[in-house]
């Protein structure tokens, strides 16, 4: 599998079924510790209930994939293989987001919540193309769920910023 930039946007190459979901799966527990880290700012708690929605959905989505990956492989995709793409960066977060502090946000929400905002279209780009490269029917109509979900967070952190930028 090969994952290239062209104009912006990610374009995905040679790749199948099990490599997209993989891939999904590393980027939904991505998603799942960067919601967990804006939960720990000081946002107010409105903010806060949003956000655990949100969370909580990031773990529908991981859980589809996981089963999509199960279905595929059963037991055998704990290989050596996925251990590789798991520590893979995908383009979707920055290189060094497991190392990010959230203290590094404490005095910038608004840097963090930009930052969801830009993680979500690039998500919402990956599963797009996914989407297209699929080929069980099952997973490609589950997929636009997951893009039009992933479209209503980003849609709901640009509310979110749009609240702290008038704080």
């Amino acid at each position: 599998m090969k994952i290239e930039e062209k104009d912006g946007a990610l374009v995905i190459v040679d790749f199948n079924d099990l490599e997209a979901y993989k891939i999904a799966r590393k980027v939904e527990k991505d998603g799942i510790a960067f919601y967990n880290r804006l939960l720990d700012l000081a946002l107010n708690e409105k903010t806060r209930d949003v956000l655990r929605i949100l969370l909580e959905e990031e773990k529908k989505h991981l859980k589809f994939f996981e089963d999509m990956m199960f279905s595929i492989r059963e037991e055998e995709w704990f290989e050596k293989e996925d251990d590789l793409l798991d520590d893979l960066n995908y383009g979707i977060f920055p290189d060094n987001m497991p190392e990010l502090e959230v203290g590094q946000f404490l005095d910038r929400p608004e840097k963090a919540v930009g930052l969801g905002i830009v993680m979500e279209k690039r998500t919402i780009e990956f599963y797009q193309a996914c989407q297209e490269r699929v080929l069980n029917e099952k997973a490609k109509k589950e997929i636009e769920k997951i893009i039009e979900k992933e479209s209503e967070h980003k849609n709901i952190l640009q509310g979110i910023l749009k609240d702290i930028k008038a704080e």
